[in-house]
């Protein structure tokens, strides 16, 4: 075993450690199912595991839309038969459905590492952009940025406006329905499906809207409303996907710390997870590069291709992430307090639709920032950087 598998297995390690850790005894049914997830993802880098999926690409495929409808029938069948526990059989459906999405996301998993395996097999993957001088601000881009989506405020109504506009009323839609009749809000096949439909479709219109927007940054030509990036979505689908579940199995640290801090009040205990999701979001930061270039069908998607651009301005890109997210998180905690204080259904409503309108501009800021850092790296690589 050389010393790049070594690696992997301690950080594997020590990430599985922590998240048992924060998560309660009595409850560890979620971490060990993500150790699961991140065995498999291990796994895929052995070249011959690589090489037997991809000869069994349909099988694996097959497997994992499989696996996806017997959570459906277990769902099914857990709201109509009373000899299965709705919970139980509802949490059966949910596992059974993220790991069938994972099993189909390997075989486009290989294909991207033997890219880019093959990249920097031929020397192209090592190709670096070089060390900007310090006279990069990480404020002066923040600044341009904000600059940029307020110069283009008609290119962004015409280009996201009817995304947003479809945005508000997925996701608000669940919240009316718990404004007309909140016990029946568990009740009915029905209405359950309804919910997740509406999730997962609030999910898509956003990165949707994030895509075209990143286009625009890239090209400063607007995309049709017709013209859906269905090549890009996928590609950002799957790879947040397999990056939420790894970042969601750090979600147990709420109870933990509640019963290492027993006095602390509620808005107290979310504000230490929000530090402590805040900062591990801003480490992993570089890596959100690869979405600028999957937005624009770059040649090259690996995360060495991608992350130029970070390598370029070294800390200082952390600095810009650090601006963007801060006020976002710091908004999102002060919804959280008033949701305490303020109950009622106008309050809900009023709260869900500040939360939808911060989260999609914080993501809008932040896709023309990654955008812009993105295109910096690829200029200096190509040398026309100033």
């Amino acid at each position: 075993m050389d010393k790049k598998h070594v690696r992997l297995a301690v950080v594997m390690a020590g990430a599985l450690g922590a998240m048992l850790a924060f998560a309660p005894p009595g409850d560890r049914t979620q971490v060990w199912a993500v150790a699961g997830f991140m065995a498999v993802a291990a796994a895929i880098f052995a070249p011959a595991v690589r090489q037997l999926l991809l000869r069994r690409r349909r099988s694996v495929i097959a497997i994992g839309i499989a696996t996806i409808a017997i959570g459906l029938i277990v769902l099914l069948v857990s709201l109509s038969s009373p000899l299965l526990d709705p919970k139980l059989g509802g949490m059966a459906t949910g596992f059974l459905t993220v790991a069938g999405a994972f099993v189909i996301s390997v075989p486009f998993t290989i294909d991207l590492v033997e890219r880019n395996v093959a990249a920097l097999a031929a020397g192209g993957g090592r190709a670096k952009a070089k060390r900007e001088p310090p006279t990069f601000s990480p404020g002066g881009e923040v600044k341009a940025v904000l600059a940029e989506i307020g110069d283009h405020r008609a290119a962004l109504l015409r280009i996201v406006g009817p995304w947003f506009i479809l945005l508000c009323a997925a996701a608000m839609l669940p919240v009316m329905d718990i404004w007309s009749d909140p016990a029946d809000l568990n009740q009915g096949l029905a209405l359950i499906i309804l919910l997740v439909l509406l999730d997962w479709t609030s999910f898509i219109i956003l990165l949707v809207a994030m895509i075209q927007w990143a286009r625009f940054t890239a090209s400063k030509h607007e995309p049709r409303f017709t013209a859906f990036p269905g090549r890009a979505l996928w590609g950002w689908a799957w790879r947040l996907f397999v990056a939420g579940m790894i970042f969601q199995s750090f979600g147990q640290l709420g109870p933990w710390l509640q019963v290492q801090l027993p006095a602390a009040a509620s808005w107290q205990l979310y504000g230490l997870e929000g530090v402590a999701g805040l900062t591990v979001f801003v480490l992993i930061s570089p890596l959100a590069l690869i979405l600028p270039a999957v937005a624009l069908g770059a040649a090259e998607k690996g995360v060495a291709a991608s992350m130029r651009g970070f390598h370029a301005l070294g800390g200082r890109f952390y600095l810009g992430v650090i601006l963007i997210v801060t006020p976002y998180a710091v908004a999102s905690w002060a919804l959280s307090v008033l949701a305490n204080h303020y109950k009622g259904p106008a309050a809900l409503a009023a709260n869900a639709g500040a939360s939808l309108v911060l989260l999609f501009g914080a993501s809008i800021v932040g896709i023309t920032y990654l955008t812009r850092v993105y295109l910096r790296g690829t200029e200096a690589v190509s040398g026309s950087a100033p």
